[in-house]
């Protein structure tokens, strides 16, 4: 039972983080603190990897919004072309 709660703490955003950081820190049980740095480790994998994923994305998001600005004229025509539709 000690393993399902040790998983269940793990899985609360912010304070499994904490308890995460705490066990593998500590001196306590050995298979703890090596569960811990394992999803320490995992955690930091997966936050590089979405860190990339998202630049990545925003570029996209960006290189098609410019293609979009270019038809209006840039800031400038879009603008203009946004008050023209409000003013209607």
């Amino acid at each position: 039972m000690g393993w399902l709660w040790t998983l269940v703490v793990m899985a609360i955003p912010l304070v499994g983080l904490i308890f995460c950081l705490i066990w593998a820190i500590g001196s306590g049980n050995q298979n703890r603190r090596n569960l811990s740095r394992a999803c320490l480790i995992l955690t930091l994998v997966m936050l590089v990897i979405g860190i990339v994923f998202g630049v990545v994305f925003w570029m996209t998001i960006m290189t098609m919004f410019e293609g979009v600005l270019g038809q209006f004229g840039g800031w400038g025509g879009l603008l203009e072309q946004l008050g023209d539709l409000l003013n209607k």
